[in-house]
C-alpha cells in the first residue's frame, strides 16, 4: 500500500493494533524517517495508549506502555553487535498479554523471536511511503 501522509501511516497502525490479541511480534524495517515510530503510535492508540506517551526508543532502546495489552517498543538502530542485542533479553517479553514492536528489525540476529507481522516502510518521495505487510492483513 502507499501512505501519503503521517496521518495515513498512523491510521494503518491503528488498524493493525485493533486486530492484535497479545503475544504478537511485529518487526519493522525501514530507513530513517520512513514512519516506523508513527506506525507504532497508531498501534499504541488502538491498544488504548495515548499517542503523546509513545516516543522513539532510539536512546532508551526499550519502552514499555500499558493499555489493553502491554506494548514493548524496541529500537535496535544504535546497537552494534549481537552481544548488545542479546543483553536486552527480549525473549522475556514474549507473553500472551504483550505485543512486541521491533524497529530496525534488520539488526535482529536471533531466531528465538520471529515476526508474526513483518512491515517494510520505504520512501517514495515527499511524504509518500510504500508499506508492505507480510502476511497481508485483510481490510487494512
Amino acid at each position: 500500500m502507499i501512505s501519503g501522509s503521517r496521518a495515513d501511516t498512523k491510521a494503518l497502525g491503528t488498524a493493525i493494533g485493533s486486530r492484535l490479541r497479545g503475544g504478537e511480534a511485529i518487526f519493522l524495517y525501514g530507513e530513517f524517517g520512513t514512519g516506523k515510530t508513527v506506525l507504532t503510535k497508531g498501534i499504541a492508540e488502538a491498544l488504548g495508549i495515548p499517542e503523546g506517551e509513545v516516543t522513539s526508543p532510539s536512546y532508551t532502546l526499550v519502552q514499555s506502555y500499558r493499555g489493553r495489552l502491554v506494548l514493548i517498543h524496541v529500537d535496535l538502530y544504535r546497537l552494534n553487535n549481537e552481544a548488545e542485542i542479546t543483553e536486552l533479553a527480549l525473549d522475556e517479553f514474549q507473553r500472551p498479554d504483550t505485543v512486541l514492536v521491533l524497529e530496525w528489525a534488520q539488526h535482529w540476529p536471533h531466531p528465538t523471536i520471529t515476526p508474526d507481522i513483518r512491515i517494510e516502510l520505504t520512501h517514495q518521495g515527499g511524504d509518500s511511503r510504500r508499506i508492505t505487510i507480510q502476511p497481508e492483513i485483510a481490510d487494512v
